[in-house]
């Protein structure tokens, strides 16, 4: 088993929140309890849907920022009303993992 793949199932049976980012679709595919966190039907949304659920001041920034940080924290609006999410890079520039 790949490292990757060991830290994709570590997260997966500890039941925190992660997406995959598929910057070529311009889709993030969600873990199954954030996709649920976030009212979407299914657990891959295009990077448009996702945007809708921050907050207009924060949607202008969050390209740059994936891009240039390691960590962020932003609020984003789920079904529980307004919680923040906190991301961190693990394995290059293309790939995030958030909870």
């Amino acid at each position: 088993m790949s490292k990757g793949q060991s830290i994709f199932n570590a997260l997966v049976d500890s039941g925190v929140g992660f997406w995959d980012a598929d910057m070529d679709n311009q889709t993030f595919m969600l873990s199954e309890s954030l996709t649920k966190l976030l009212g979407f039907s299914d657990e891959i949304v295009t990077m448009q849907e996702f945007a809708l659920k921050l907050p207009e001041d924060f949607r202008m920034n969050v390209g740059s920022k994936l891009k240039s940080s390691t960590e962020w924290c932003f609020p984003i609006t789920s079904t529980q009303g307004s919680v923040w999410l906190e991301i961190h890079k693990i394995k290059s520039s293309r790939d995030v993992i958030g909870h």
